[in-house]
């Protein structure tokens, strides 16, 4: 019976593709039959309209819905992006981790950022926590476990310029060498002449290298884009990986790969040291571009070293050549009086 009394009081119940939906409308007096059964009619229009959400008892709180989402990306991102993750989401759970998902809202969403920012952190440094909570609220809709839209989607985030190249001159390079920790010396020889970022030779083993060819292979695994790639090996880091090898070990720097949360802290000590300012770990990469740039490689090889999917992420390690600054400081020496022109039309 889809209308039903019970101690005093009108009931609604109805299932809808194997949900059941029930409902107090009221006590009976107040509430007539009449009135009971078209409030069913009314409640059976908006859930086949899908304006009710019928999960609203089974929607997890932002917290609770952390595990299912990180157990989920296991399988498809890498281990430290996964830390990484779950990181953003647990700074996120601090202030709202109590919220059902579909009671999170824009509002929220603004406020997180503003307390982020208060706290001084960098706007790209908050909008990238975001994106994790935007893929958690993606991947939940996807997998019906609410309703509505994405709060983070919904919310202007803070302005980003990602447009900073820190390169290392040949001066701070020989001095940060001098200054960083023993064990470091080789990893940073290698960064500077292969362009891997340190999470790709974290990871690399010796079955990814070729000594006879002098090549070593960036898993799909390993990369950043998921596409593997071929990088080939100079006689320097020929010569460090000879050396690594003879210790034995799975990985190439084994201490690199057990050191995962100390290699920055080893690197900044090492610059601080080194009074160099403003320099992170991934500029050495930007740093190996540059040069192979300036010393003549074309673009499209050095995009390929590098794991770049498009032109544009390698030509911003493009710098004017000479030929263009000589001919900008000719004109300083133009006369008019004494130069014979010679127009044409175009």
């Amino acid at each position: 019976m889809s209308v039903y009394l019970r101690n005093g009081y009108l009931y609604i119940e109805f299932r809808y593709q194997g949900v059941r939906i029930k409902r107090s409308v009221g006590k009976k007096g107040i509430v007539t039959l009449t009135m009971a059964k078209k409030r069913e009619a009314e409640l059976k229009r908006q859930v086949a309209l899908g304006e009710l959400d019928l999960l609203e008892n089974k929607v997890p709180t932002f917290s609770k819905f952390i595990p299912d989402y990180i157990n989920n990306i296991k399988n498809i991102k890498r281990l430290r992006d996964t830390d990484r993750t779950e990181y953003c989401l647990n700074l996120f759970a601090k202030y709202f981790g109590n919220k059902k998902l579909n009671k999170v809202t824009p509002s929220d969403i603004s406020d997180y950022i503003n307390l982020r920012l208060e706290e001084g952190k960098a706007p790209s440094t908050v909008v990238r926590e975001l994106a994790s909570v935007r893929a958690l609220f993606n991947y939940a809709k996807k997998q019906r476990i609410f309703k509505g839209s994405n709060p983070v989607s919904d919310t202007d985030l803070p302005s980003v310029d990602n447009r900073r190249e820190r390169i290392l001159t040949h001066e701070e390079e020989a001095t940060l060498l001098q200054n960083c920790r023993e064990f470091m010396v080789p990893i940073l020889k290698v960064l500077l002449n292969t362009g891997l970022r340190i999470g790709e030779l974290r990871s690399l083993k010796w079955i990814e290298v070729d000594l006879d060819k002098n090549l070593l292979t960036v898993t799909a695994e390993n990369s950043k884009n998921k596409k593997a790639r071929i990088v080939p090996l100079n006689k320097l880091v020929r010569k460090i990986f000879l050396e690594q090898k003879l210790q034995g070990t799975e990985y190439v720097f084994d201490k690199l790969n057990k050191s995962k949360s100390n290699i920055n802290y080893y690197f900044k000590e090492a610059c601080s040291k080194s009074g160099i300012r403003g320099l992170t770990i991934h500029d050495l990469r930007h740093t190996t571009a540059s040069r192979m740039l300036e010393l003549g490689s074309d673009i499209v090889t050095v995009g390929k070293i590098l794991g770049h999917t498009n032109l544009k992420s390698t030509q911003r390690y493009l710098h004017p050549k000479q030929s263009l600054f000589d001919a900008v400081d000719n004109l300083t020496n133009f006369n008019p009086t004494t130069t014979n022109i010679t127009t044409t039309n175009d």
